[in-house]
């Protein structure tokens, strides 16, 4: 039967780390990796039926195309993947220490309809604020000193920008384990993003390849309102992301939020800096005369700090 088998487990014992460790790794990473994937395409989509309805349904494209093309297969593919192979919310210790912290995947925790709409209205929030917020700061101001008013495909570069940047920094509110293919992968689409811009945009010739974003770029950086746009609409779409997080973890923690806890402090007590420190906060006999030692010895204990870890779900 083992033979005949695709995979096989000479003992049951073997199952604990497939289950417990690599099975809620798997369960987690493949729900982040679906939800950020309807995220970033619902976010990016809903910004070109806005603009639909500004210009009367006209049939008119907001964004440059081969620029919007690249987007699921350069700009935003490599962050996810490495989300969806590297990352992980504790050590695997700390899982096998608590078992309980496997129900997340029973309790459908990560992905049910409550967390996908969840992330729809986010979406649909971003998309508003990336797409009105945009054309809100270049409606009442002129961006260059000459006079000249922003054209479709310059505001619709500087949106396209702030959507790349946006989901890739939502991506990196959702990473919890950094490796260097994270870093990478991340800042590297985003810097890749910039290139592509700048060579692209210097492209003109008689097959119209590069027509509609030609000297486009560099025109824009020529303009303050640019950065401003790109600095105030990424940090409006994620502050509420933020903001949500950090509520959720201080107010409302979960299990597996209080064993991260637990986790950092047994990482600083093992750091060189903790070790280094003296086990007592005074030296001399315990019958010092001097004012305040006896005190602090007598009120000195020993505390088993293992039996502050223990947590129950």
């Amino acid at each position: 039967a083992a033979r005949a088998s695709d995979y096989s487990i000479a003992q049951f014992r073997y199952l604990q780390r497939l289950l417990l460790v690599h099975g809620r790794h798997s369960y987690r990473r493949i729900s982040k990796l679906i939800l950020y994937s309807f995220y970033k395409n619902i976010t990016l989509y809903l910004t070109q039926f806005w603009f639909a309805v500004m210009n009367g349904w006209s049939g008119q494209t907001y964004y440059e195309r081969y620029t919007l093309t690249a987007y699921n297969v350069v700009w935003t593919l490599l962050p996810v993947l490495a989300l969806g192979i590297f990352d992980k919310d504790m050590g695997d210790r700390s899982i096998l220490r608590h078992p309980p912290l496997y129900q997340i995947g029973l309790q459908r925790y990560h992905f049910n309809y409550k967390v996908f709409w969840g992330w729809a209205m986010n979406s649909l929030w971003h998309s508003i604020v990336l797409f009105w917020g945009v054309v809100l700061i270049f409606s009442h101001t002129l961006p260059w000193e000459s006079g000249h008013d922003i054209d479709l495909f310059s505001i619709g570069n500087v949106s396209f920008t702030c959507i790349v940047v946006t989901v890739n920094l939502k991506l990196a509110l959702e990473t919890q384990y950094w490796t260097g293919f994270n870093h990478l992968f991340l800042w590297g689409s985003i810097v890749v993003y910039a290139l592509w811009l700048m060579v692209y945009g210097s492209i003109f010739n008689g097959i119209n390849v590069g027509a509609d974003l030609y000297y486009v770029v560099f025109h824009l950086y020529s303009s303050p309102y640019y950065y401003f746009a790109i600095f105030l609409i990424t940090f409006v779409c994620l502050f509420r992301d933020y903001t949500y997080k950090f509520l959720l973890r201080n107010t409302m923690p979960t299990p597996y939020h209080v064993v991260q806890e637990l986790e950092h402090i047994e990482a600083k007590e093992q750091s060189p800096e903790f070790r280094s420190r003296p086990n007592r906060p005074f030296t001399g006999y315990a019958f010092s005369q001097t004012t305040g030692e006896a005190d602090a010895v007598k009120r000195r204990k020993s505390i088993d700090r293992s039996a502050h870890y223990k947590v129950t779900v």
